[in-house]
Order: C-alpha cells, then structure tokens, then sequence
C-alpha cells in the first residue's frame, strides 16, 4: 500500500523528486569533502 502510494507521488512529481534527490546528493557530497579535506589538513 505504502509503495503504491510512493510510486503514484513519484510519479506525479517527478521533478520535485529528482531535485530532491540532486540536493541531498550535493549536501553530503560537500560535506564529505569538507571532512576530508579538515582531516589531511590535521595531518600535516
């Protein structure tokens, strides 16, 4: 029921979706490099 109910939205608001996921995706991905980028600078 629950899945059904996530297709139909998902399919409705396919841009919305997708931007979505884009953010986050670039969230975590600048914070990852931030936090690599904060550990080899402790390093040295």
């Amino acid at each position: 029921m629950l899945f059904r109910k996530l297709r139909r939205t998902m399919r409705l608001y396919k841009v919305q979706f997708l931007s979505m996921i884009l953010m986050i995706a670039l969230g975590v991905g600048v914070f990852v490099g931030a936090n690599t980028e904060w550990v080899s600078i402790e390093k040295i």
